[in-house]
């Protein structure tokens, strides 16, 4: 549904601009909050396969590799910063399928 979808937005973008805060506990809060949403939903989804699959995940992969065009270093930092975390947390086959989009924006 429409309300879902800007849900789901709303809270990509936050996690984003923490992420790429030059603040360090922005940048913590951004981290927790992605590692606390992979923890809230893990009971409810078998596997990383599964979580791999909420198209959440994907709008966060792409929001993140938008800021590794960014001008300010920080916000480059922060979109490497999330995209360790999700390759990190996420299945392999997730990240293969994003791989081309994370190297368009990391080179």
């Amino acid at each position: 549904s429409i309300k879902s979808t800007i849900l789901i937005t709303s809270l990509v973008q936050a996690i984003v601009k923490s992420l790429c805060a030059f603040d360090e506990n922005l940048i913590k809060l951004g981290k927790q909050t992605v590692l606390l949403f992979l923890e809230t939903i893990t009971p409810s989804l078998s596997g990383r396969e599964q979580i791999s699959e909420l198209g959440f995940f994907g709008e966060l992969a792409h929001n993140l590799t938008t800021c590794c065009y960014k001008l300010v270093w920080f916000e480059k930092r922060g979109a490497c910063v999330g995209i360790e975390l999700l390759v990190e947390r996420l299945s392999l086959k997730w990240v293969i399928e994003h791989q081309v989009l994370f190297l368009k924006g990391l080179f």
